[in-house]
């Protein structure tokens, strides 16, 4: 009897570790930090430039992006939303179950590449939520174009600040 009463809490704080390590994070605002890139290899043959795939996972709540943000490999500001606007082609307001994309040359700029030698880039989707709810659910795709034919795929998970 003895040890069953030692061990009972012990099954307790791991169950309730496990629990919390599944269970959604509900939040009111959050930032999606990314890698990317966007650069030609093989004088101009081979085409990099990364995708962000980002979804709303609630049932009743729309989520608003506020902000995207991008700098270059040496840290400087390429693009803030806040000074440049919005993408036109962006959607910034995902209504529930709703994604949208977001290309890293619609936020550098069509034919703007990054050296081939230095090209992480980063960027950030701040966002808001009306009510607490499921935070923002981002990835980044990074294809290799050649010929205009994907000839590769890299998916990267993005990371909450």
């Amino acid at each position: 009897m003895k040890k069953k009463i030692i061990l009972l809490p012990i099954i307790v704080v791991l169950l309730l570790s496990v629990t919390s390590t599944f269970a959604a994070e509900m939040v009111r605002s959050g930032i999606q930090a990314c890698g990317g890139s966007y650069f030609t290899r093989n004088a101009g043959l081979e085409l990099h430039d990364s995708i962000y795939m980002i979804w709303n996972h609630n049932d009743n709540q729309a989520i608003t992006i506020d902000r995207v943000a991008a700098w270059n490999p040496d840290g400087t500001i390429a693009f803030d939303s806040d000074i440049d606007g919005m993408p036109s082609n962006f959607r910034a307001t995902l209504l529930p179950h709703q994604g949208t994309k977001l290309k890293a040359s619609d936020l550098l700029g069509e034919g703007n590449f990054l050296p081939v030698d230095d090209n992480a880039m980063q960027v950030h989707f701040e966002y808001s939520l009306g009510a607490r709810g499921y935070s923002l659910s981002t990835v980044v795709v990074h294809p290799a174009i050649v010929d205009n034919f994907h000839t590769s795929r890299h998916l990267g998970p993005c990371r909450s600040l």
